[in-house]
């Protein structure tokens, strides 16, 4: 039950905190009341305020604040009170660390202002002054100092005598006149036009956002507001030809960095304009292919007569068989990475047909090549393909490497035993290995790994046919690996549940690159409320642990899975699911017979062909060695690729002396450990008590 307050009740409680009450009569709460401070200062204020511990503006801190107290306040923030007038929000004379006057409240102090010499603050001379104006190309006329805030004389470089304050110059205002702010005359306007060796042709002059008649030293006659010619713009027939120039270089850098056969430039001997009978220009031409390549400028194209040209020289290109490409400046600026993308592809089936062709490439690997290409492009993904060997793409700056592998091209190495000569076995962990020491994450992609289509059911019973879980997996880590994530969600809008079978599943069916691993504990993060398109309660991402594999007796657990949903990124959600896992399990218990195991050592072996395993350290993770000599196997006659099988050895050494089955090498496995009590201690972390039971298999 609420207190009701009287008068006598009020007045009690204001002087039990060192106040007067000096109001006579009491009505409620929200009555604003006469007070005195122990210091002698009046002031109203509402009693609920008062309740809530507002006190005397004099006071903020609620208590009488003398210099010896208030002294020891500004020391916490490196400050000497020198003189005061006895509160925290009145200022007070004070000196910095290094001896320079300040006066600020303690209030302003406790807020973070700094000493303004310290801080880099400092009072303009005039010499300062006129110097931020002649920079500008403006004369200071005004010839004694005047603050900020107040106007000064100035002459613009135009001769424009006008007044201005220095901060709103220092802000980016200019001259009035120039900036259409105060009319000019018809006159002046000329004067100006004609000093820049340009010509009026208007006869009158409006304001500065009327559209004058100007012709330039080139004979181009154009319409330009005359604020627009002031900020720098000029004929836009000649700014074409300049900006059009500069892009026809860019490509032509670009063709000539892969394509080293003969390249015409503005060439003129293949088109004619029926109606003036001259000659229409191709912007580059390629003889060799029977190729040409236009640039498109918005302003120049628009033109009536220019579309007329445009459209003879499509008529007349198709005619003499000539393949045309056009680049239009919208779809440049917009993005000038894919209409490069557009001229590769453009030029490459021809180019490139003697290179595959040398590489015994077929149309399967043909196929994937572009498949991963066109990939690229349809995500906005700049890329470079490499000049010596198309079968690798450099992304990201070249801080990313894609190296596709045509298999039959890549068989290991077995001229010793079977007289098959093939690549090293260490070949994909030596160039993964070396691309690393250069700051470059490698993923290689096989042949089989964009194909083997199958048929599953994802976690809500949705039938998915002919799905390609490794390629979209891959697709998924090289949109994470450049920046493109399509759902970029954080840890903090997930919360951690057990994963049952039923959901863990499908899910790595679905989104893990290996598919499904059954283990001890299965932990996943779930949205706790509809986001970024996705609903709530959907499984984002899962962290699985059990006991390892290989290297027993080595490690206490491995992380067996690691699986994100495709084309998400959790931003701090492994961080938070290897945290509860370490806080939250100090034993787990396996198998059938629910054998005891003490977490400790935990190993994570990360797949050195995707992964280069570096986002571990920042977990807490230490790297521990880059090894392995895996490999697959593949049939010729079936396409089959599956692991060692150690009870069918001989049969499979038989059909590799044969030639029916080859092995292709992989670029190994990175270990990365982490320690348990190591990690808690490294966060300040206490152990509970925790319940055997819940570390048992959900």
């Amino acid at each position: 039950m609420k207190k009701k307050w009287n008068y006598d009740s009020v007045k009690k409680y204001i002087e039990s905190q060192n106040y007067k009450l000096l109001s006579t009569e009491y009505k409620n709460v929200h009555q604003k009341l006469k007070l005195q401070c122990w210091c002698g200062h009046i002031w109203n204020k509402v009693f609920w305020d008062f309740l809530k511990g507002s006190r005397c503006p004099l006071h903020s801190n609620n208590q009488k604040m003398n210099f010896d107290k208030l002294s020891k306040e500004f020391l916490k923030y490196g400050f000497n009170l020198i003189d005061t007038n006895t509160g925290s929000t009145q200022k007070s004379h004070i000196i910095c660390k290094e001896g320079h006057d300040c006066f600020y409240s303690l209030k302003e102090v406790r807020r973070g202002y700094k000493c303004k010499i310290c801080s880099g603050f400092k009072r303009y001379t005039y010499e300062e002054i006129r110097k931020i104006f002649s920079d500008k190309g403006y004369t200071l006329l005004t010839t004694e100092f005047k603050p900020a805030l107040e106007k000064v004389n100035v002459l613009c470089p135009n001769g424009h005598n006008f007044k201005i304050r220095r901060n709103n110059f220092q802000q980016g205002q200019g001259c009035p006149y120039c900036n259409g702010g105060i009319k000019l005359s018809y006159d002046s306007v000329k004067k100006y036009i004609e000093s820049q060796n340009y010509k009026l042709l208007s006869t009158e002059y409006k304001n500065a956002l009327t559209k004058l008649k100007i012709l330039c030293s080139n004979n181009h006659e154009f319409e330009m507001r005359y604020n627009d010619f002031q900020q720098g713009q000029r004929c836009p027939h000649c700014s074409y030809i300049d900006k059009k120039s500069k892009v026809e270089k860019i490509i032509l850098e670009y063709i000539r960095s892969f394509y080293n056969g003969t390249i015409l430039e503005n060439d003129r001997s293949l088109l004619i304009n029926p109606k003036t009978n001259k000659s229409i220009e191709l912007d580059i031409f390629l003889p060799d292919l029977n190729k040409a390549i236009e640039y498109n400028g918005i302003y120049w194209h628009s033109k009536e007569n220019v579309k007329y040209r445009d459209n003879q020289k499509l008529i007349q290109c198709k005619n003499k068989g000539i393949d045309l490409l056009v680049i239009e400046e919208s779809d440049w600026l917009e993005n000038s990475q894919k209409c490069l993308n557009d001229i590769y592809i453009f030029l490459k089936s021809c180019y490139h047909k003697k290179n595959i062709w040398s590489m015994k490439m077929d149309s399967r690997h043909s196929n994937n090549l572009k498949e991963i290409e066109d990939f690229l492009i349809k995500e906005n993904i700049p890329y470079k393909i490499n000049e010596q060997d198309i079968r690798i793409f450099h992304l990201n700056e070249g801080k990313l490497e894609l190296r596709y592998v045509d298999s039959e091209n890549h068989k290991m190495d077995y001229e010793k035993r079977f007289g098959i000569k093939g690549i090293p076995h260490n070949y994909f962990i030596d160039i993964t290995k070396k691309n690393k020491e250069n700051g470059i994450r490698t993923i290689w992609i096989k042949d089989w790994e964009m194909e083997q289509p199958k048929t599953i059911k994802n976690i809500y019973g949705k039938e998915l046919v002919g799905y390609r879980r490794k390629w979209e997996v891959l697709k998924s880590y090289i949109l994470t690996g450049t920046g493109n994530v399509r759902n970029r969600i954080f840890a903090r809008d997930c919360e951690i549940r057990i994963v049952p079978n039923t959901e863990l599943r499908p899910f790595m069916e679905e989104n893990c690159f290996y598919g499904y691993r059954p283990a001890t504990i299965n932990l996943g993060l779930y949205l706790k409320k509809d986001k970024s398109g996705l609903e709530k309660n959907t499984l984002l991402m899962i962290y699985t642990f059990g006991h390892p594999f290989y290297s027993k007796g080595l490690y206490d657990v491995e992380v067996i899975r690691v699986a994100t949903k495709l084309y998400c990124q959790v931003v701090g959600g492994a961080s938070k699911l290897l945290a509860h896992f370490l806080k939250n399990y100090p034993v787990i218990y396996v198998g059938n017979k629910k054998k005891e195991v003490k977490v400790n050592k935990i190993v994570f072996i990360v797949d050195a062909d995707h992964n280069d395993g570096r986002s571990l350290e920042t977990l807490g993770f230490k790297f521990f060695s880059h090894e392995g000599h895996g490999f697959m196997n593949v049939d010729v006659k079936t396409g089959e690729v599956f692991h060692r099988r150690p009870m069918q050895h001989k049969l499979i050494m038989e059909k590799m002396k044969k030639g029916e089955i080859y092995s292709v090498a992989n670029a190994g496995s990175i270990i990365y450990t982490i320690n348990r009590s190591e990690y808690l201690q490294s966060i300040g972390y206490k152990e509970k008590d925790i319940n055997p039971i819940s570390c048992f298999f959900n």
